[in-house]
């Protein structure tokens, strides 16, 4: 899927809410144009909510905090929905992983956290590498997020082809720039 199309039934105008996500959040964000058509390429965007593969509901770029069943969202409505959880990523980031990051590390970093959180952020390798708290290079801590490919299914851990394909695009931008 291309940030510059969206698909049919209910998909978002993606261009409208890459354009509209610069617009609200301005210079509040360090995510590049190319870590957000990642982060959106991975999610996918949708105006009508749903169950993802774990059944969380879902809206927009992978939004689940408040979400309204039958509810037809805007572009506008999933561009600040995604604005949030983006600046929440970043945050986490800041907050708990403060080390200079190569463009490609920050988006992908922003990306993984999107995905999975900040406390399973803190507790993962990648952040243990990329604090000095274990051994290892930057491309190690990089790799260390294809870890975490499981989804969880009727009480059971199994590997989703999903998350191992976003986990591939995540460390590729990761590091592109090493």
């Amino acid at each position: 899927m291309s940030i510059k199309r969206g698909l049919a039934g209910g998909a978002c105008t993606l261009s409208l809410v890459v354009a509209s996500f610069f617009g609200i959040v301005t210079d509040k964000v360090r995510i590049s144009p190319e870590g957000l058509e990642n982060l959106i390429n991975c999610e996918g965007c949708k105006l009508n909510a749903y169950k993802d593969v774990a059944g969380v509901p879902t809206v927009g770029v992978g939004a689940t905090v408040g979400v309204v069943f039958g509810r037809l969202y805007t572009d506008g409505e999933v561009a600040k929905l995604l604005a949030r959880d983006v600046m929440i990523a970043e945050t986490c980031l800041v907050r708990n992983a403060p080390t200079k990051y190569t463009q490609g590390e920050w988006d992908s970093y922003v990306s993984f956290v999107f995905n999975v959180g900040c406390s399973a952020f803190v507790s993962s390798t990648s952040y243990k590498i990329l604090m000095g708290k274990k051994p290892g290079t930057r491309y190690q801590a990089c790799e260390a997020m294809r870890m975490w490919n499981k989804i969880t299914v009727n009480g059971r851990k199994v590997v989703s082809p999903g998350l191992v394909n976003r986990r591939d695009k995540d460390v590729a931008l990761c590091v592109k720039y090493l």
